[in-house]
């Protein structure tokens, strides 16, 4: 194996742990891949991937600040536009809600949507904000687009949706 690919088998092992649940060595392992890739002058698209899944580690382990902070440390390298872009929005809304900041998880679903607007999952999340925000019409414009989307072909993820306007139907005592 070449030096220019040992940092990708670190953060395979890195996804492996984090996987498995060991969150301590995944951090170690991709903490590794990211120190080598960054020496190596590996392209961003590598050091995006390593910064996601680090920010992945430390949202499960429930470090959501520091999660938020590996998720836009991150977005500095992403390609504007791109779908890795989305995927790291999304997982910034999630620490950011986790967080308790509404205003900055529902601004980072909405840049996310913007460049995924048939995800479903996007429009899910953003309904879920807004209806913690007692935003109605718009949690339920959200959640209702989401359940038109996954629709009868994602019936785990319909009911999903469905429980949550339940919630928002039951929050209005409609």
């Amino acid at each position: 194996m070449s030096t220019g690919d040992y940092w990708e088998q670190r953060y395979q092992t890195g996804e492996r742990l984090l996987s498995e649940g060991k969150l301590d060595e995944a951090h170690r392992e991709l903490a590794t891949a990211l120190a080598d890739a960054e020496s190596g002058g590996r392209g961003p698209a590598g050091i995006v991937t390593i910064l996601d899944a680090l920010g992945r580690t430390e949202h499960q382990a429930g470090r959501y600040r520091a999660a938020a902070g590996y998720f836009e440390r991150s977005l500095k390298f992403a390609a504007k536009g791109s779908y890795a872009e989305a995927v790291v929005r999304s997982n910034a809304g999630q620490a950011y809600l986790a967080l308790g900041n509404k205003v900055r998880a529902e601004a980072s679903f909405r840049a996310a949507r913007e460049i995924l607007p048939q995800s479903a999952y996007l429009w899910h999340l953003m309904g879920q904000v807004l209806l913690q925000e007692k935003r109605f019409a718009e949690a339920e414009n959200a959640l209702q687009n989401a359940l038109h989307i996954w629709g009868e072909s994602d019936p785990s993820h319909s009911a999903w949706a469905l429980n949550d306007l339940a919630i928002l139907y039951q929050a209005q005592k409609r």
